[in-house]
C-alpha cells in the first residue's frame, strides 16, 4: 500500500473528479493524474482522455494486490465494475513497465456523479 500526500490542492483538479480522487486517496492510494473526461477535452487538450480517469502509482511488486484492493473497495461501495469496454463502463487496468520498473493502476469510468448516484453526496468522502 502507498501513502497519499495530504497536501493535494483539489481545486487544481478537473471539477467532476475531485471527490473521486479524495476517496481513492483516503484509501491510501497515491494518485498522480486524473481527469473528469470533459473539462480538458472541451479545453482542446489533445491528449485528454474522454472518460473519467484516476491514475495511481504503485510499487511493481504490489500492482496486482493493489488493483484487487481497489476493485474490492469499489465493489463494496456498490460500483458495478467490468472489463474495459464502452466508455460508460467503469473498469480498472493495471500496467507494468519492466524497463523502468514502474507500475500503475488506471481507474476509468468512475467520477463524482457516479459516486453520488451510488452513495449519495454526503458519503463520497467516507473511508
Amino acid at each position: 500500500m502507498t501513502t497519499s500526500n495530504d497536501d493535494l490542492d483539489y481545486s487544481t483538479l478537473t471539477p467532476g473528479i475531485r471527490r473521486t480522487v479524495a476517496l481513492v486517496r483516503s484509501w491510501g492510494f497515491d494518485t498522480t493524474d486524473s481527469g473528469d473526461g470533459v473539462t480538458n477535452v472541451q479545453a482542446g487538450m489533445e491528449e485528454a482522455m474522454t472518460r473519467p480517469n484516476v491514475y495511481i502509482t504503485v510499487r511493481s511488486e504490489d500492482m496486482i494486490a493493489e488493483a484487487d484492493r481497489l476493485l474490492g473497495r469499489l465493489l463494496d461501495m456498490g460500483v458495478e465494475m467490468d472489463t474495459q469496454g464502452p466508455d460508460d463502463v467503469p473498469c480498472i487496468q493495471a500496467m507494468y513497465e519492466p524497463c523502468g520498473d514502474s507500475a500503475g493502476i488506471l481507474l476509468m469510468g468512475v467520477d463524482d456523479a457516479l459516486l453520488e448516484r451510488v452513495l449519495g453526496t454526503a458519503r463520497t468522502t467516507d473511508t
